[in-house]
């Protein structure tokens, strides 16, 4: 059985939202991309979003504008860059996966074939010297043996499969096998295979019987005499923790798991976090049945549901050449625990891009106001009598304002050259009236004399005509 692993508790949201992190970067530019386009059609003064627009003002339009242009971007990309991290990630874990298999169903190969040659020259070495006697098929099984140690036993067998010598490792130093009698192997595998067909053979593990019972692998090879005919074999008896060893020797990947089953999917070697005893079949494990729709170090995931709870793994397998197959898992738990750190890194720097951004988008704004209240400041000081003169372009001015300022300037240069004009056409026009005043005031004068002058004729001239001198 998998071992199973403490579960990153956001392990199955993270793996979904990890496939929709690229369709979500998209959307969020797209957003932007549809926010640009509305403030073009806002531009123009006489569409429906120029007058739904107008009710916003300019700071809270470019503070939001600069935002978004500062910050989506940035969202995307780090969305993006973490995907992309996620999945290099994954495809290196893949990677070491399928080299690490490949390498170790190597390893075996090599392996079976270095102990299948010593088995040969054992056998070469008995047949050429044409004695098949105890002692001499016992001495060169010693000289053996004492090269290839991951032997427990070695020996010979006689045509009818009696044990005719042998050696031992399984108690102490090497040393040969006194008790052999009525030892028979005839039932082996092992034993028929050479007698059969004449060529060495490494047998699938099973439990050894005559010289021990621990779980073994089998290599033999033929005996013959000088005319060619089999004659017996001879047999080595390989320990399966001689497969730790082969990994030991191979790269390790933190959290593997390791498992090598021979053709009928029993256990020859797991690795301790397995817990999985040799020559137990391992036909129903998800990884074995999943590995079934894949090819040979083709890596692919699988779900692992002990006791209901769901596990994610990663596995491949490699094949080896007597036709066993190296597998290897990794919980996914570790993976996603690299990805969330991963998004953590990308959250705090997109945390501060965005603080960044916004302090930058706070500053042009705050530049753009500046200019708007020195404009609005201008406007306010700009009279008819010429105090707009004293208008001066401030030293930050965007260049954008700078011919507005100019444009009051010379204006007010305008207004004051036509106030003095007016000035001292309304002197002029002070004076005329002043003067009109004066000469009005004569007349009134005179004709008041006149006036006077008349009444008084007037007034002897009534005396005159109500008196007679004569009378």
């Amino acid at each position: 059985m998998l071992p199973l692993t403490e579960s990153v508790p956001s392990a199955d949201v993270l793996l979904i939202w990890h496939q929709w992190v690229r369709v979500v970067a998209i959307l969020l530019l797209a957003g932007l991309a549809v926010f640009a386009v509305f403030q073009f059609a806002a531009a123009k003064q006489d569409s429906v979003l120029a007058r739904y627009s107008r009710q916003k003002s300019l700071r809270s339009r470019l503070l939001v504008g600069l935002a978004l242009v500062g910050t989506i971007p940035v969202i995307a990309l780090v969305l993006i860059l973490s995907e992309r991290s996620a999945q290099l990630r994954m495809e290196r874990l893949a990677d070491r996966l399928d080299e690490t298999s490949g390498a170790m169903a190597f390893a075996i190969n090599r392996y079976l074939d270095k102990h299948l040659a010593g088995i040969e020259s054992v056998a070469s070495m008995i047949s050429a010297g044409g004695d098949f006697s105890r002692a001499a098929t016992e001495r060169a099984l010693m000289l053996h043996h004492a090269v290839y140690k991951d032997f427990l036993t070695m020996l010979t067998a006689d045509a009818r499969g009696n044990i005719t010598a042998a050696t031992s490792f399984m108690s102490g130093p090497l040393k040969p096998v006194e008790d052999i009698k009525g030892h028979n192997v005839a039932d082996r595998g092992y034993f028929q295979a050479p007698m059969t067909n004449g060529q060495p053979y490494v047998s699938d593990p099973f439990r050894g019987r005559t010289l021990g019972a621990d779980p073994i692998v089998a290599v033999s090879a033929p005996l013959t005499d000088v005319s060619g005919a089999v004659v017996g074999i001879v047999e080595g008896s390989m320990n399966l923790l001689a497969f730790a060893d082969i990994d030991r020797e191979r790269p390790d990947i933190d959290g593997a798991v390791k498992i090598v089953v021979d053709s009928q999917d029993r256990v020859i070697y797991a690795t301790e976090e397995a817990n999985l005893p040799p020559l137990e079949s391992v036909a129903e494990e998800s990884v074995i049945a999943t590995a079934a729709l894949h090819g040979d170090r083709n890596p692919f995931v699988f779900e692992h549901s002990p006791r209901g709870e769901l596990h994610r793994h990663m596995g491949v397998f490699a094949n080896t050449a007597k036709g066993w197959r190296v597998f290897i898992s990794v919980p996914f738990d570790q993976v996603t625990a690299q990805l969330l750190g991963d998004y953590r890194v990308g959250l705090i720097l997109l945390l501060a891009a965005s603080a960044i951004s916004l302090l930058f988008a706070r500053a042009i704004v705050r530049r753009v106001m500046q200019s708007v209240r020195d404009t609005n400041a201008a406007i306010k000081s700009f009279s008819i009598d010429g105090a707009g003169d004293e208008v001066q372009t401030p030293i930050n001015t965007a260049t954008e304002f700078r011919p507005l300022f100019r444009a009051m300037r010379a204006r007010s240069l305008h207004l004051r050259k036509a106030h003095k004009r007016l000035s001292k056409s309304m002197e002029a026009g002070e004076k005329l009236r002043r003067e009109l005043t004066q000469a009005i005031a004569l007349k009134d004068v005179e004709i008041a004399e006149r006036t006077a002058e008349l009444e008084e004729a007037n007034d002897k001239l009534s005396g005159l005509s109500k008196t007679d001198p004569l009378t």
